[in-house]
């Protein structure tokens, strides 16, 4: 009896379809082969430019970071130029500034003269440039 009843839900088994391929088989009926063909070969054809864009971007990339590692080693030698010419004029403006602490105090009245008269002179140039 056991055999029997496995036998009879075997061909129950048989008449009564899976819903999944019920839904494949309605499915593959609706769509062409020729479309199907068609979808592939586009998806096929928008991956290979696809690959080719990111090759050319990876290429761009590549490129792009030799540049800027030039450009920094450029920059970080004219920055380190720049501080040196700072330095070096700090050092000129001091020595400049203890000159002149040296003259005032050998020469007071010769030095405010001559402040003086610079300080006119730049007043007489820049009236002139206004006018």
């Amino acid at each position: 009896m056991n055999i029997d009843s496995s036998a009879s839900s075997s061909t129950n088994n048989d008449n009564i379809h899976d819903p999944s391929d019920v839904f494949l088989e309605s499915f593959t009926g609706i769509i062409k082969t020729k479309d199907v063909d068609r979808i592939i070969e586009s998806q096929r054809s928008m991956l290979a430019r696809f690959e080719k864009t990111n090759e050319m971007l990876m290429t761009f990339n590549q490129l792009s970071h030799l540049r800027y590692q030039s450009s920094m080693n450029d920059y970080l030698k004219h920055n380190q130029v720049l501080f040196t010419l700072k330095r070096d004029l700090d050092f000129v403006f001091k020595k400049i500034r203890h000159l002149k602490s040296i003259i005032e105090k050998k020469y007071p009245d010769a030095f405010r003269n001559q402040i003086t008269r610079t300080l006119s002179e730049e007043d007489e140039n820049v009236s002139v440039e206004d006018s």
